[in-house]
């Protein structure tokens, strides 16, 4: 999880000066400039990444003392705590399968355009991010994407691809 945090700390810090470039809302007619969202986002994902790691590191030193006075005897120890599950193989990577589909759906945005990649992407990240009733995966998208149509058609004036 580490590794994540940092990529996307990196990520962020990459594009932080492309977003910075942008015209600002004083250099255009609109209420928000281009520069806005972009810049947000990009604050948001670093605070978050960083908490992220930080959380990571915390939670690794805590498991480690955990463990260490989890020793028995023969100085062995017990790695599973009670009530703690092995996690799978699609729990361990599941960020990677969401990167892979942001990928995939910028891919399906030209093939299919906006709305339909967009209801398969929110069907997808649902299951990838655990939600398992159908009826639930079904009303996440059609809410969701209902929601960013009204969004960008409505209140942002920007047509859909």
């Amino acid at each position: 999880m580490r590794v994540f945090s940092v990529l996307t700390i990196i990520f962020a810090l990459f594009f932080l000066p492309f977003a910075l470039e942008l015209e600002s809302s004083s250099e255009v007619s609109t209420i928000i400039g281009p520069r806005t969202w972009p810049l947000y986002i990009l604050i948001f994902i670093l605070v978050l990444a960083v908490y992220h790691l930080i959380k990571t590191e915390l939670e690794k030193k805590r498991d480690q003392s955990a463990e260490d006075s989890n020793v028995d005897e023969y100085g062995e120890s017990d790695h599973k705590q009670l009530g703690e599950e092995e996690k799978g193989w699609f729990e361990n990577y599941r960020h990677f399968i969401l990167l892979a589909t942001i990928v995939i759906y910028c891919i399906l945005i030209n093939l299919l355009g906006f709305l339909p990649a967009t209801f398969i992407f929110i069907a997808v990240c649902s299951i990838v991010l655990g939600l398992k009733n159908k009826l639930y995966v079904l009303i996440t998208t059609v809410v969701g994407s209902f929601m960013i149509f009204m969004l960008f058609d409505y209140v942002l004036n920007i047509p859909l691809p």
